[in-house]
């Protein structure tokens, strides 16, 4: 005998032939890269207020005398100078409530463990950000946009008379690459070399995939053929950060040399993370962390340069 079912009936009921994949698809955010990309000083007191230092300038030089007895021989002097960046506190919390915690349970959650783990990495994203870009609201400095850098020449021979590099042949963009190298070392006769080239990730992306020599299939990449090149002149590691795309950095495109060691730059964190304990509230808890990061310090500014519209 058939079974007849109403109009919307079911054998089944709602959602019950319905397989839920078990590992929750969580939105992904960028990597937090500058402790990888920057030396990062976490030797500061935690209750640090400003991070000041200090240095010397040699003034004169030894010259030939004309006789012994002479009253004419040089004198040499040094004067002292300092600079100071001012630590600030960076803190982010979460609150939950009594049934939450509950709904979370059977849920078979953790809820209060998961928003506790998501403040401490906000506020890591915020410092990783700092010492990209500072924030020039408060007076930090980031190491993309540090105020001062010297500004390397990128000659606009590209197609359209363009600067972008994607415009360029690989001899170009070579040439390129010795002008920021040079805007170090030549400008400072030698004394600083960078070993860092950043460049904007597209750009990164755009060489790694170009032949250097488009006539020639079985070529090195641009990137190749750079990072063979370039490590002949002091460049170590190419890299690509999305902090370099337009908009960010700087208003075009940017790339940049320095030097990564902490006697030419760092980042300065004289607090990673310190969290409360949960804190009642009626029938909700909150929990609160805090950081405190003064943003990056350049002790040899002529120790990088930059280079726009790339």
């Amino acid at each position: 005998m058939a079974i007849h079912n109403d109009a919307g009936e079911s054998l089944y009921f709602a959602r019950e032939l319905e397989s839920i994949i078990p590992e929750t698809k969580d939105t992904l955010y960028r990597a937090m890269t500058s402790a990888t990309n920057i030396p990062i000083n976490t030797r500061h007191a935690s209750g640090t207020k400003t991070i000041t230092w200090r240095g010397y300038t040699k003034m004169g030089r030894a010259g030939i005398i004309s006789a012994y007895g002479a009253t004419d021989i040089k004198k040499v002097g040094r004067f002292a100078f300092e600079s100071s960046a001012k630590v600030f506190s960076i803190a982010s919390g979460a609150s939950w409530t009594r049934q939450e915690v509950r709904e979370s349970q059977m849920a078979g959650k953790g809820l209060d463990r998961e928003l506790a783990l998501q403040i401490g990495d906000e506020n890591a994203r915020t410092i990783d950000q700092l010492n990209y870009l500072g924030d020039s609201a408060y007076g930090i400095k980031g190491l993309l946009n540090y105020p001062g850098l010297t500004a390397a020449t990128i000659p606009a021979d590209g197609t359209g008379s363009s600067k972008a590099w994607s415009t360029k042949t690989g001899s170009q963009i070579l040439r390129d690459c010795a002008n920021l190298i040079k805007a170090v070392t030549v400008t400072t006769n030698g004394v600083e070399k960078p070993n860092t080239l950043a460049l904007p990730l597209s750009v990164y992306i755009d060489i790694g995939t170009r032949e250097f020599n488009a006539g020639n299939a079985s070529n090195l990449t641009i990137l190749a053929y750079l990072e063979t090149n370039l490590s002949k002149l002091g460049i170590t590691s190419i890299i690509g950060l999305p902090e370099l795309e337009a908009g960010q950095a700087a208003s075009t495109t940017r790339a940049i040399v320095y030097t990564k060691d902490p006697r030419k730059v760092e980042a300065h964190i004289p607090m990673v993370l310190e969290a409360t304990p949960p804190q009642p509230d009626g029938l909700s808890w909150s929990t609160y962390v805090e950081s405190r990061a003064a943003g990056v310090t350049f002790y040899y500014l002529l120790s990088a340069a930059v280079g726009d519209e790339v």
